[in-house]
Formats: C-alpha cells, structure tokens, sequence
C-alpha cells in the first residue's frame, strides 16, 4: 500500500477496510483452471456459436457447484471507542487500585503502565486525540498532523457524509477525562510526563476554540481544524454540552498548575452561550456554524435530517442539554478573586470532614442491598411494557450508591 495513504490515515485504515461489503466465491480450482473444462481457462469456447445452448458450448456449460457468501459492511458503530469515559474511567481505577496495594501486584502495575504508555503514544502533536484504536498506536510527529488552530470550513454538507474525517475528538468529553486521567497518573507515580501530557491536553483546548461569532467548541475536528460529521446525528456544529465541560476542565486545569492562560477562554464562551440560550434557558446540543441557529434532528427510519425545528426530536440522544453557566461563571471569578492554591487547601479541607448525613446515606446504601450485592427496586425497563415481579436494577441507583460509599471510604480514611 501507498506510505503516504498507510500513514495520513492509519487511524482509520484497517476498520475503513473492514467497511468494503465483500462477495466470497469458493469452487474447486479445476473448474476454473482444468484445460479441458475450466470456465476461466476456457472462457472464449463457444465464441462463434450463435445458439444460446451453452451445453454445446464444447466444455459441458458454463455453470460449476459454487459456495456462495455476502459478508455484510462492518459499521463504526460496532469499534471500541474512548469516548464516554470508557477507557479513561478503567485506568483511572487501575491506577488508584495500584496505590492502594502499594504497587506490589505486579500484573496490575504492568497492565496500568501499559495502558498509560499507549495513551500517551496516542496523543497528537496537537494534544488532542482519536476516539477510538484496533490495534496499539503509532507515534505522530507534525508533518503529518499539523498544529495549527480552529476554524470555520468554506462549505459544509447538510447531509451525513459518512466519510469519516474526524481526526481529534471532545465529544462525549474524551478530552477533559483525559486531563482528569492524567492528573491522577500524575499525583499517584510523579512522573512529570503524565503532567505534560495533562498540560499538552490543554493546549489542544485552546487551539479548539473556534474563532469569533462563535468561541466555543465542536465535537469534532478533521486534521485541518474544522468541524466536521461524526455519527449521523452529529454535524458540524458548535456543541453546547461539549463546550461547557470543556469551560470546567479549564478551570480544572487552572487550579492544579496556576496558568492564567487557561482562564483566558472562559468569559469569550460563557457570553456567548447566555446569548445562545433557549427561551427557557438551556442550550441546544448543536448551534448551526456562523449562523449560530440551534440544530435538531428529524428522524425517519434509519435517515437523520438537519432541521431547525425541535418537534418530533429522537429520544436516543441529548439534542437539548441543561445550563451549567451560572456555576462555570461563579467558579471562574472564585478563581480570579481567591487564586488556586487557597482553593486548593479549601477542598481538601472540607473533604475531610465526615458529616451525619454522609453517614446515614452510606448506612442506607449498604442496608439496602440484597444478599448478591445487588441494589433491586421497583421498575419498569424502557422498552418493556410490563414491570417485572422480581424488580430492576437501574443503572443510575447503582451509580449514585457507588458515588456515596466512595465519598464516605474517602473522608473514613
């Protein structure tokens, strides 16, 4: 394969490959090759005979037993991704169960470390990162992942495209539990490389802000900084939901290493969503580029169309998201007026503390487990109409109990 083609696109390559819809055709090699009666090494037997009969064709026919196989197109949706705080989340986990068994268990060290290593191979020049690997990464340098800042494209599509050109992702808040990661990575092993890569993060969020009307940021961007398409219910647009996470990672970013420059973008993003704010105050997920029209989809069968309208919105997906601009805002002058390292000493103050209520509600939690471990209730699943005698177990009460338990081992300790 063409280098140049093998390395601008390695990162899709081997799943673009997969896509290709493929016909497998199985015979026995003779039917094909036999000189006396392979079809291929026969093909012009018959030439000069006008009958149809192809029996007279002087090899027996042309048809010879065959096995027959449409393999069907692998789709996207079906690859491993690092959105979601999927992976992030595992070695956030990995890592502080390596401090707590004092770094002894050697497999468990060595899977984090591994899983580190590979994070940080997979960042771009840029700091930013793909949202999804098949195979270990390869290292990038700038000439084939230029370093260069957002900006608006000429033209954009109104229909998906599915061309996947998406190169660095915020979406579903890869970026910010990235940095989240590596702080940890940072605060548990020393190492100053989980730092910089922490701090190379950040700069890829500066160089992702896109230029005035609109200064927030997009879910995803191709290797020239401009938005583009992801999955069919995701133009490119500017994003509501992304954007403020991104604000709270700044600030985040501001209070462990006290760089003003992280604040800068702050005021630009919140102004400019209080002006983009619905009539009953929340964001749309999308803001149509330069217009700044809020965009919904209307879904039809598998078809998504763009339009203006949020009637008849799917139900699959956040395309209207609540407000966190009034605490993104408080936050950020707390910081201007206080200073990180008084903030700093404040949290770890007040998480210290033990109160009754964070005792009842850990006592509360463990009461009402069952003899598995398991926290049942009442219910009805989303796409079952009848609600089932033994009960559910609902994803967000196994989280929200999980929460609770850890904030009070947290402070126990």
């Amino acid at each position: 394969m063409d280098p140049y083609i093998a390395g601008q696109y390695h990162y899709v390559l081997r799943t673009g490959l997969r896509a290709i819809p493929t016909i497998s055709l199985v015979t026995v090699l003779d039917n094909l090759f036999d000189p006396d009666y392979g079809i291929y090494v026969n093909a012009r037997a018959g030439d000069d005979d006008d009958d149809d009969d192809d029996d007279d064709n002087g090899i027996g026919g042309w048809e010879r037993p065959a096995s027959v196989e449409f393999f069907v197109q692998h789709t996207y949706d079906d690859d491993d991704d690092d959105d979601d705080d999927t992976t992030q989340s595992a070695v956030r986990f990995l890592i502080r169960l390596d401090k707590i068994l004092e770094f002894r268990e050697e497999q468990i060290h060595k899977a984090v470390t591994y899983a580190l290593d590979s994070t940080l191979t997979a960042q771009f020049p840029n700091g930013g990162w793909y949202q999804w690997w098949d195979r270990y990464p390869s290292p990038t340098s700038p000439n084939q992942y230029p370093v260069m800042a957002a900006s608006y494209p000429k033209s954009w599509s109104r229909k998906w495209l599915n061309d996947w050109t998406g190169v660095y992702f915020i979406n579903d808040e890869l970026v910010p539990n990235m940095i989240m990661t590596m702080f940890t990575a940072y605060d548990t092993y020393g190492e100053d490389r989980y730092l910089a890569s922490a701090e190379k993060a950040a700069e890829f969020l500066l160089l992702a802000q896109m230029p005035d009307p609109q200064p927030a940021w997009a879910q995803q961007y191709d290797r020239n900084m401009h938005p583009v398409w992801d999955r069919k219910f995701e133009p490119p647009a500017i994003t509501g939901r992304e954007s403020q996470t991104v604000l709270e990672a700044l600030l985040l970013l501001y209070r462990r290493t006290g760089n003003k420059n992280y604040l800068d973008p702050v005021p630009r993003a919140i102004s400019y969503f209080n002006r983009s704010r619905l009539a009953d105050g929340r964001l749309a997920r999308f803001y149509e580029l330069k217009t700044n029209h809020p965009l919904y989809f209307k879904r039809t069968g598998k078809r998504y169309d763009l339009t203006y309208s949020s009637n008849d919105l799917p139900t699959h997906y956040a395309f209207i998201i609540d407000s966190r601009l009034d605490s993104i805002k408080a936050e950020y002058r707390r910081l201007l007026k206080t200073g990180p390292a008084s903030l700093n000493a404040q949290e770890t103050e007040k998480t210290q503390r033990l109160s009754p209520t964070l005792k009842a509600q850990a006592r509360n939690v463990i009461s009402s487990m069952d003899e598995r471990g398991a926290w049942v209730e009442r219910g009805r699943l989303r796409h079952h109409k009848v609600e089932p005698e033994s009960g559910i177990i609902d994803c967000r009460t196994f989280v929200n109990n999980v929460r609770t338990l850890c904030g009070f081992l947290t402070v126990r300790k």
